[in-house]
């Protein structure tokens, strides 16, 4: 079984535009890559600022630099 199609529009100037960076196939799919990996990135934001505002850091910034020191000294 092959791989689904998609197909979009796009308007001439957007094509020689997307032309200009290769193949506009191989184009497409980078850009879809790029996308998806974007909004995978927005989402495990989200869920981080989430996570952090139900469990707060309690550490100050001198001790924070102190256990960093700590670990390169290891």
């Amino acid at each position: 079984m092959g791989m689904p199609r998609v197909s979009f529009r796009v308007s001439e100037k957007q094509k020689h535009d997307l032309l200009r960076y290769g193949c506009l196939s191989q184009t497409l799919r980078e850009a879809v890559k790029l996308y998806l990996k974007s909004k995978k990135s927005e989402e495990i934001l989200l869920e981080l600022g989430e996570l952090q505002t139900k469990n707060p850091i309690k550490m100050s910034a001198e001790e924070i630099v102190r256990s960093i020191r700590l670990d390169r000294d290891r």
